[in-house]
């Protein structure tokens, strides 16, 4: 099948779509120009020049090293991901939202994108569905936060994770939750190892000073 699409000055431009949901963009400068309006197609990321409906078809599909996510990638059931040797950058909002109870787990790969990397949980308030993550590996970098918790339960046991733009030098939330859902005990972060830069997971700001988001029996050095 094919699509057509416009770009910002009116030209159409038609790309043709295969049976398995990929979706092949023309090898011309009209690419990037309209690159920003394929979400509207229903596609979470690319390889190259393809696009795919899901993250989980352009996984399937890679034979490079690089997977952009053009939408945010909703994950609603149990998954493990072992990325290792890959790199998944974007610049969305967030990459990755995990909810419907979920219980996401990533073992590697290098992340960044130009905004959050990770909510968990979906909307804003106490009914909000949850969504649990566990990273056990891999490196991560978002924009002035890579994981926020709106409900559910946050796990580190390892990995790396950094700020690309961080307002006015505050990194005390790099690793976040929703401040009302966690008074209430309904977002939660424990952190078990993985390096943190410019943020202590034991003393910090994040939700109100001196926040302690370790797991207990265990703390954080400085290196």
């Amino acid at each position: 099948g094919s699509y057509t699409a416009y770009n910002v000055k009116g030209a159409a431009v038609t790309f043709t779509t295969g049976d398995d949901g990929t979706f092949v963009a023309p090898a011309s400068d009209a690419t990037a120009t309209i690159e920003g309006n394929v979400t509207t197609f229903g596609f979470e990321a690319k390889v190259g020049n393809v696009y795919y409906t899901t993250f989980d078809k352009a996984l399937a599909a890679v034979d490079g090293n690089t997977i952009t996510v053009i939408s945010p990638v909703v994950v609603a059931e149990d998954t493990a991901y072992d990325l290792e040797g890959l790199n998944v950058e974007g610049d969305v909002y967030p990459m990755f939202r995990i909810q419907n109870g979920a219980t996401v787990t990533f073992e590697g790969g290098n992340f960044t994108n130009g905004d959050y990397v990770f909510t968990l949980g979906e909307g804003a308030t106490d009914e909000a569905t949850s969504g649990n993550l566990v990273i056990n590996g891999g490196t991560y970098v978002g924009e002035t936060t890579v994981a926020n918790v709106v409900k559910g339960l946050l796990t580190i046991n390892g990995g790396e994770f950094s700020l690309s733009a961080a307002y006015q030098d505050n990194y005390n939330f790099l690793i976040n939750c929703y401040d009302a859902t966690y008074k209430n005990d309904l977002a939660n972060v424990e952190i078990k190892g993985g390096k943190f830069h410019k943020f202590n997971p034991e003393n910090n700001a994040a939700e109100g000073e001196g926040t302690n988001f370790c797991a207990a029996g265990y703390g954080a050095v400085e290196t």
